[in-house]
Formats: structure tokens, C-alpha cells, sequence
């Protein structure tokens, strides 16, 4: 014959009671999402010039609806030895290599690199607000030097 665990009745409501606050909740289950935003635009008018051993990258604000107050721009670098590149078109890591705040409420903006002879530097702009929230990538500008 079976025998059984026989609980007093207080621990099968303890029991009970704690599986409810275990299973029970809330809400939805997960990380909290924030509320439904369209995407920041993106600088779509990055470009380039070269200045001796200087790139001297040029942009403006987007005028997309979505963009009322930028606070800055980032700029992102991928740099690669030109015979270390394997795989043409792929843009390798980029790393953010300044930050550009937006003050004066001019409309375009300029940032200058050094550049490294014998590397492949691709480039590109990403905007972002006060409150943090980043706007899509810019277009690449891509070239070896």
C-alpha cells in the first residue's frame, strides 16, 4: 500500500499560497518595451573630402518629421590593412571615435580624422537625442588610402 504524505492543513494553505504568488502576476510576462516610436531618421547627405593625410567628413541634420531637437552626432570608423581585407564589402568593426554635440543649432556639421596610409577606412554618422535614443546609420562612405 501507498502511503502518503498526510500535511497539516495550514501547510497545504501555505503551500498554496505561496504557488499563487509564484504563478500569479501582472501584465505581461518579459522586459518592459517603451512605448511605440518611429526611428530616429538617419544623416542621409554624409559626405567627404581629403586634405593631405585628413578626411574631413561633412553632414547635415535630417529634416525627416521625428527629429525635433538633435543633441549630437556619433562617428563610427572601421579601419583595415589594405592586404588584410578577405571579404570585399564587408564593413569589418566599426568603433565610435568621437562625439559630436549638436549646439548652436547650426545645420551642418564637419569632423576631421587622421588618416593611415596602406588602410581601407569606411565611415559613418549616427544621430541621437537628449534623451538617448539613436537615430539609424548614416550612408558609408568607404575608401582606401
Amino acid at each position: 500500500m501507498k502511503q502518503y504524505l498526510k500535511l497539516h492543513p495550514v501547510t497545504n494553505h501555505f503551500f498554496l499560497i505561496i504557488l499563487i504568488f509564484l504563478f500569479a502576476g501582472c501584465g505581461k510576462k518579459g522586459a518592459p518595451l517603451p512605448p511605440d516610436q518611429k526611428p530616429l531618421p538617419g544623416v542621409t547627405d554624409l559626405s567627404y573630402s581629403i586634405d593631405n593625410n585628413m578626411i574631413i567628413l561633412s553632414w547635415s541634420i535630417p529634416t525627416e518629421k521625428g527629429l525635433a531637437d538633435p543633441a549630437g552626432f556619433f562617428i563610427y570608423r572601421s579601419r583595415k590593412k589594405i592586404e588584410d581585407q578577405d571579404c570585399k564589402g564587408c564593413p569589418g568593426a566599426f568603433k565610435q571615435i568621437a562625439n559630436i554635440p549638436a549646439q548652436n543649432r547650426k545645420h551642418t556639421f564637419e569632423y576631421k580624422d587622421q588618416l593611415k596610409p596602406g588602410y581601407h577606412h569606411i565611415y559613418r554618422v549616427r544621430v541621437y537625442t537628449k534623451n538617448k535614443i539613436h537615430g539609424k546609420n548614416s550612408n558609408i562612405i568607404e575608401f582606401s588610402f
